[in-house]
């Protein structure tokens, strides 16, 4: 046998290896969670990446994210979809959907992600927690404005009957002199 049989061999084997796709314990093909922009390798740094983002270019990185997911159910998916979700530009009312997504990633204990799930989680409840405190208060608000409007249209209508008196008793006071 030649030298370059080995090799040849080699390469063969790889380029199958690389059409096929390489099957991981979980199913996934390639590496579970990788991505062009390194979900699982760097978290934090695909947060600010997704945190960046808005409107099309955010709606495309969340199709991609949820393909892969749907493609791969693994924790590090999961919490990539939730980091999309969790963006500061996501849409209003997503943040329910991410706590469903690290939920899921916080019940696995064992799971290297777990900890950073759990954060993100209280960070997103108390960020709800909040909204939902503005939200009071933007309706005690639309109350006291309404309040203060029907007391200005009072005080309106007071001052313009005091003018009625004051017109009423000027020519009368004329009158007697």
């Amino acid at each position: 046998m030649s030298k370059t049989a080995p090799s040849l061999l080699l390469l063969v084997m790889l380029s199958a290896c690389a059409s096929m796709g390489l099957r991981h314990a979980d199913g996934c093909l390639g590496n579970p969670g990788d991505s062009a922009t390194g979900a699982l390798h760097d978290p934090l740094a695909y947060a600010q990446y997704v945190d960046a983002l808005s409107g099309e270019a955010l709606h495309d990185e969340y199709e991609a994210a949820t393909q892969t997911l749907n493609l791969c159910p693994s924790d590090a998916n999961r919490l990539r979809v939730a980091l999309v979700l969790g963006a500061r530009n996501a849409a209003p009312g997503s943040e329910h959907q991410a706590l469903v997504l690290l939920s899921e990633v916080t019940r696995n204990a064992d799971g290297e992600l777990a900890g950073l799930a759990s954060l993100m989680a209280s960070q997103l409840t108390k960020q709800l927690q909040l909204e939902q405190g503005r939200q009071v208060l933007r309706g005690k608000l639309r109350t006291e404005e309404a309040r203060a409007a029907a007391l200005q249209e009072k005080l309106d209508a007071l001052k313009a009957i005091e003018q009625h008196i004051q017109q009423r008793q000027s020519p009368s006071a004329e009158t007697t002199k």
